[in-house]
């Protein structure tokens, strides 16, 4: 916004055509320039404002009457507030003016900041599919009051890790900046209609921090998961009534390994909450919250060191949990519970099928639907070109890929997560290249 500063203009009289009358209240001097005999008759106001200099009558015939004439030729109502008449209505017509402008441009400026404002975002489209945005963190919030503002210092770490929710009909996706603090945004089509802001209350999340994020009533309940400088995992819950709180999970002293990803997904009918990361010796964990306590309940195969997580929820109380095994050949496998004779947890063959070669690290997954027509939906940077990011979907009960959706628009590696705002409908949250986060909505 930019300050400006008003210049008085001075306003030169022609003492020629001056009238010299003056009501009997004004205090008058004679000053005599050419003579003692020629008065001059110069008003006490005239002189003490400028108007009048020194010798600005010589060689001028003076006037040939004196101040006794002058008063004479005064009568009321030639002055108005000790002024003649035409300089008092000169003098508030330019009053009058500098009051207009002062008023255009206070108003000028006023609507600029509010457009700004209301505007919310520094998103800028692109043409990656059906709608998409790009945003720094450099906005300022529209959220509540209670979330800081992103400044201008605040930018997405290089490899930041993205945690995607549906919140309504849109996405609210997180992530960690350079110093470390955490941030959420919410998209809604192809604008940031809230934040970039910090999450409120929430501190010590080591840098590099994965995350992982489940909710439920369209956003109304959060639960997000993240490591501290120890590695042990915490969880920060959101409730519409309460606000945003530190999780019970925190102090339970549950510590992953230093290279570990996290995935969860909020499990059944029920207020079931499964999390999954590596822990010592590259074991997969799951941890489950339920009847109001978290506990241990399943070790799964071993990953490899840093290994990608996902997981989805499949109908009739089935999850589907992606990793690594092989440090050699990098194979996204899949590993099922409950299918297809609610057992336990089964190898899909999904892996060896499918050849899905990935980079290690960044795995997202989505499913929506229902029971007759469930779609799912993977992603990962492939092996060959790490700076793009392919799918296999699931479709009609098989296995369709790959196709390649972001063409060498990423950082290597970089994270992905995605979301399910409608049915047939996924959107895609990524790091791109210039270290912004891209969003990508898909209708099917």
């Amino acid at each position: 916004m930019s300050h400006y500063a008003q210049n008085g203009e001075g306003m030169e009289v022609d003492l020629t055509k001056t009238s010299l009358g003056r009501s009997s209240s004004v205090n008058q001097k004679i000053h005599y320039v050419g003579g003692e005999n020629a008065p001059e008759v110069v008003p006490q106001m005239e002189q003490q404002h400028g108007m009048y200099q020194e010798g600005v009558y010589d060689n001028v015939s003076a006037p040939s009457y004196g101040q006794e004439q002058v008063a004479e030729k005064s009568g009321k109502g030639s002055t108005i507030c000790g002024m003649r008449k035409k300089l008092f209505w000169i003098l508030l017509g330019v009053l009058a003016l500098v009051v207009i402008v002062v008023v255009v441009v206070v108003a000028v400026v006023v609507t600029k900041n509010n457009s700004n404002s209301n505007d919310g975002s520094t998103s800028s489209g692109s043409s990656l599919g059906s709608g998409s945005g790009t945003s720094t963190a450099t906005a300022t919030a529209t959220s509540s009051g209670s979330s800081p503002s992103a400044t201008a210092g605040d930018i997405i770490s290089d490899g930041s890790e993205f945690a995607a929710i549906k919140s309504g009909n849109s996405m609210q996706f997180f992530y960690q900046t350079n110093n470390g603090s955490v941030f959420y945004e919410v998209q809604t089509g192809e604008k940031i209609t809230s934040g970039p802001s910090i999450v409120p209350g929430l501190t010590g999340a080591k840098s590099g921090t994965p995350l992982a994020t489940v909710s439920w009533n369209d956003g109304a309940a959060i639960r997000l998961y993240y490591l501290n400088s120890d590695n042990e995992i915490q969880e920060y819950a959101y409730d519409n009534s309460t606000g945003w709180y530190s999780g019970s999970l925190s102090g339970e002293g549950i510590r992953a390994v230093d290279t570990s990803r996290l995935a969860a997904i909020k499990y059944g009918d029920n207020l079931e909450i499964r999390l999954y990361f590596q822990v010592s010796g590259g074991v997969v964990q799951e941890y489950t919250w339920k009847d109001e306590s978290w506990s241990i309940s399943q070790s799964l195969p071993v990953g490899i060191t840093g290994t990608g997580l996902a997981a989805l929820y499949y109908p009739d109380n089935n999850i589907r949990v992606y990793y690594q095994t092989n440090e050699t050949s990098k194979v996204i496998h899949e590993i099922s519970y409950g299918w297809p004779n609610l057992k336990g947890w089964d190898e899909t063959g999904f892996g060896p099928d499918r050849n899905a070669v990935a980079t290690v690290g960044s795995i997202a997954a989505v499913s929506w639907g229902d029971t007759s027509d469930w779609q799912m939906r993977m992603f990962y940077h492939p092996l060959d070109t790490p700076s793009s990011i392919a799918t296999w979907a699931w479709k009609n009960t098989t296995w369709v890929g790959p196709k390649t959706i972001v063409s060498d628009t990423t950082i290597d590696n970089g994270s992905i997560s995605v979301m399910s705002p409608a049915i047939d409908q996924y959107r895609i949250v990524y790091q791109d290249s210039s270290n912004s986060s891209t969003d990508l909505l898909v209708q099917e």
